[in-house]
């Protein structure tokens, strides 16, 4: 293979390029663009954490589901969901290779918002499919777009501290938008005095509007122009993919990460709809009303998000000063550890088991941050969205595995059950990435590829 076909930016010598700060971009690449990224990407996150933060309001009021079925309805939920993603993110990946990332991008964020909306007036367990099937191929557009332009966006060099600020952004405004605004606005709403299915839907009405904006932010403010464009308008799609199987083939460490991708989104698909539905079961059984349920789930994401926040920026440093790959593992070990500690918590109402549950989040978020640092890295830049929209599919097959066990688990054994499954998962992957790391040897040199 052509180092030079697949435009191989981090082995390339460095060009002049912007600064943000201490954060150097990529060539074409200006501060405005990452300032209308930075504010799409909150709007496309934050709408996936709402929504997964939001349902279980549905499931304990306006839509009847046996107590003992929820966990299972969730994960069949997020299965059908990962399942379109699956099939339809490679694809687009690829797409944005060819039609440009803002395009994709904005549809996207336009069927997501309309999915929502239909998701708030869904009446039966029917509808809520016929609506998480709409959401899913919107997030499906959202989620290669986003991972593609976050490599496009910073120089090499800089990946690390380019993904946590960015990471420290997305998770403040989730801080913001999903664990206050979301969490308390329809207690405030049936206080003065709508109907609660009412404030239900006028909360998820207001998160559609977030989606609209981002729409036309991402079509307006993002790059027109990317790294490696004009070599990916000369592969069609299934070219691409076909050079990003052998580019798996022959390196480790983009296989790795790829690995990664599966465990990381299943982390957070586990932590976002099963720790909220945690929370609620165990407060309405203890006779707190939904809404009231809904307030105490939002405080203690508040107190993962400020975790993550710290983690983030944390993370950002360290992966530009140490190998990437030996920060995964420690990263990954940790989130295990964590994650399998949940099974000593009974009740979230003390401050032991709400730092823990951060611990886990600052542990998550790093993995992210390391991960996708060694994606950027390994990944062509003219092949980029084929090659992040493979990543994404791994992440996809990753929650429809993890969340379809973690249903089981959950309804069947117990709350903390789908925790601990994923902090063995993330000790393996852990062990996993420490190999790959010794692979390259003494130094821990990133692992590079080799032209044919």
């Amino acid at each position: 293979m052509d180092a030079r076909a697949l435009n191989l930016d981090h082995l390339a010598p460095a060009e002049a390029s912007r600064r943000l700060g201490p954060i150097r971009l990529a060539q074409g690449i200006a501060p405005s663009h990452v300032l209308a990224f930075a504010c799409v990407a909150i709007s496309a996150l934050s709408l996936t954490v709402f929504l997964n933060f939001m349902q279980p309001y549905l499931l304990h009021g306006q839509i009847a589901v046996a107590g003992g079925q929820t966990g299972r309805l969730t994960s069949h939920l997020a299965m059908m969901q990962e399942i379109l993603v699956l099939c339809c993110v490679g694809p687009l990946g690829a797409l944005c290779d060819r039609a440009g990332r803002r395009t994709v991008f904005a549809l996207g964020l336009i069927v997501v918002a309309v999915a929502l909306i239909l998701y708030s007036y869904a009446a039966s367990v029917a509808a809520l499919f016929a609506a998480r099937a709409i959401f899913a191929l919107g997030t499906a557009a959202t989620s290669a777009t986003l991972a593609t332009v976050a490599a496009d966006y910073p120089d090499n060099a800089s990946r690390g501290k380019f993904l946590g600020l960015m990471l420290i952004t997305q998770q403040l405004a989730i801080l913001l938008l999903v664990a206050t605004i979301a969490a308390r606005l329809p207690a405030w709403l049936v206080a003065r005095g709508i109907d609660p299915i009412e404030a239900g839907r006028l909360t998820f009405r207001a998160a559609a509007g977030l989606g609209i904006l981002g729409a036309v932010l991402a079509y307006l403010g993002l790059a027109r122009v990317r790294p490696g464009a004009s070599a990916s308008r000369n592969q069609g799609s299934l070219a691409s993919l076909g050079l990003i199987a052998d580019h798996i083939r022959r390196n480790p460490a983009y296989l790795m990460v790829v690995g990664v991708a599966f465990i990381a989104r299943g982390d957070a698909a586990i932590m976002s709809g099963f720790l909220s539905l945690w929370v609620v079961r165990n407060a309405t059984a203890a006779g707190i009303d939904t809404p009231g349920a809904m307030h105490l789930a939002g405080f203690l994401l508040s107190a993962a998000t400020t975790c993550s926040v710290a983690s983030a920026c944390l993370a950002g440093l360290i992966a530009d000063r140490v190998n990437r790959m030996a920060a995964l593992a420690a990263s990954l070990a940790l989130a295990g550890a964590g994650n399998i500690l949940l099974l000593g918590v009974h009740s979230f109402a003390h401050w032991p088991a709400i730092c823990l549950v951060g611990i886990i989040a600052a542990a998550e978020v790093a993995v992210v941050v390391c991960g996708q640092a060694v994606l950027g890295e390994q990944t062509p830049a003219a092949l980029r969205g084929a090659a992040i929209g493979v990543f994404s599919m791994f992440g996809s097959l990753g929650v429809l595995i993890l969340t379809f066990a973690g249903g089981l688990l959950f309804d069947l054994v117990a709350g903390a059950a789908p925790f601990v499954m994923l902090g063995a998962v993330n000790l393996a992957a852990g062990a996993a990435a420490f190999w790959v790391w010794r692979l390259a040897g003494p130094t821990g040199a990133t692992i590079a590829v080799h032209a044919r």
